[in-house]
């Protein structure tokens, strides 16, 4: 509407109609938004149907959903739709209906890196929890904690994962407890705290499985093995990807597949497996493109641009991490643009084309160095030190090869000769 016929609309709707009816009004309105939201999300993620709450019933009309394109265009034409109920919502007295909301979009925010809206959504869940208990605080409060941490901004996602485990504990919700400490974990690991991630990692894993839930298992044990991805002990980190794919299929969860899937291959890559390298990446690319998960691809094709890059298919390298390169940039996640154009400049070095390394890790390290990653800037430096080193720029090469050396030994990376 324009802007000028709403507010008359609203005017109109004031003098004419009762409070009452207007609040059962839009207490309608916010139901049928729930309801066909959470019959999208069940086409587009019906791995976590039952991960997600129940949706009000509704016997009007409303869209119906053949497929997964048309559920997603759905959801992607009504997104700002469903950000306004939110807010109007959370403003005007319906906590159910804003909580309920955001744990219905979750995962279709987090697939398409919808940050902003994410944050928004989830700080109004949060405020809208805080009338309900806190079962529903805590989750709130972890939702919010792993959205400050795809934003970066690792003080305030430790303020409220921190918070979210303390709810959970006091209101026995061993899930939410896990996820938390799962997060937290999350957050040393992109801090560079390797230990104190290891420790939460650990006892993430340890309750999913004394209380027996499979996703929370699943998210854990991945995680564990990315750390010891992080680390370089594949022998160890794979073990961990083994349970969390077993967990993934049992929960039928094919978001979750995808990146394990990625993991695995990236280890496979490490120790020289190519072949089954490759085997895992072409499921997970089949995967990330059957859930519509952005970051799931961006890492995906990364990985098939190291695998070919590692086997001497340097055209195909260049082709898949430009690709992914391209989606990076577009999500505005610098951790993992950063990571790509490390990605990126080792490839480089692999077709014997030095300076172009040192340009893809140069610009790895200023955006590892702007978001404070430690573990970017350390394979940053020690790709400029390699790529110094061929092009006979002794000075420069000791110098990043220093850099290299203090990084890595403070975050306890074994680094290869």
């Amino acid at each position: 509407m324009h802007d000028l016929l709403r507010a008359y609309a609203a005017d109109l709707a004031s003098e004419v109609d009762s409070l009452e009816a207007r609040r059962a009004a839009l207490s309608r309105a916010f139901e049928y938004y729930l309801n066909v939201a959470a019959r999208a999300m069940d086409v587009l993620f019906p791995d976590e149907h039952d991960l997600r709450p129940q949706a009000p019933d509704w016997a009007g009309s409303a869209p119906r959903f053949d497929d997964q394109a048309a559920a997603a265009a759905w959801l992607e034409t009504e997104r700002p739709n469903l950000m306004a109920v939110a807010a109007h919502a959370a403003d005007n007295g319906w906590p159910g209906h804003v909580f309920r909301l955001s744990a219905l979009l979750w995962r279709f925010l987090d697939s398409r890196a919808y940050r902003d809206d994410a944050l928004a959504l989830n700080t109004h869940a949060l405020i809208a929890a805080r009338d309900l208990g806190p079962k529903h605080e805590a989750r709130a409060e972890s939702h919010l904690g792993t959205v400050y941490n795809q934003l970066r901004r690792y003080s305030e996602a430790l303020r409220h994962l921190r918070r979210a485990l303390a709810l959970a504990h006091s209101a026995h919700d061993h899930e939410t407890q896990s996820n938390a400490l799962c997060n937290i974990g999350v957050t040393h690991e992109l801090l560079g705290n390797y230990q104190e991630a290891l420790e939460h990692l650990n006892q993430a894993v340890a309750l999913a499985r004394d209380t027996g839930g499979t996703v929370p298992e699943c998210r854990a044990e991945n995680q564990l093995g990315r750390l010891y991805l992080r680390l370089r002990r594949y022998d160890d980190a794979l073990p961990h990807f083994e349970r969390a794919l077993v967990c993934a299929r049992q929960a039928a969860h094919r978001t979750l597949e995808s990146r394990i899937q990625t993991n695995i291959a990236t280890a496979y890559i490490a120790i020289g497996r190519h072949v089954e390298a490759d085997e895992h990446l072409r499921r997970a690319v089949v995967l990330a493109r059957e859930t519509g998960s952005r970051e799931s691809s961006i890492r995906a094709a990364a990985q098939r641009g190291i695998l070919y890059a590692v086997t001497g298919r340097h055209d195909d390298a260049s082709h898949y991490l430009d690709r992914a390169l391209t989606l990076a940039a577009g999500l505005g996640d610098k951790a993992l643009e950063a990571d790509v154009l490390n990605s990126f400049g080792e490839a480089a070095q692999h077709a014997a084309t030095a300076d172009l390394a040192v340009d893809y890790h140069r610009q790895s390290l200023d955006l590892a160095t702007m978001i404070g990653d430690r573990h970017q800037q350390a394979r940053a430096h020690d790709g400029l030190a390699r790529a110094f080193r061929v092009l006979g720029r002794s000075s420069d090469s000791a110098r990043h090869d220093q850099q290299a050396l203090g990084l890595f030994a403070a975050l306890g990376i074994p680094r290869d000769e």
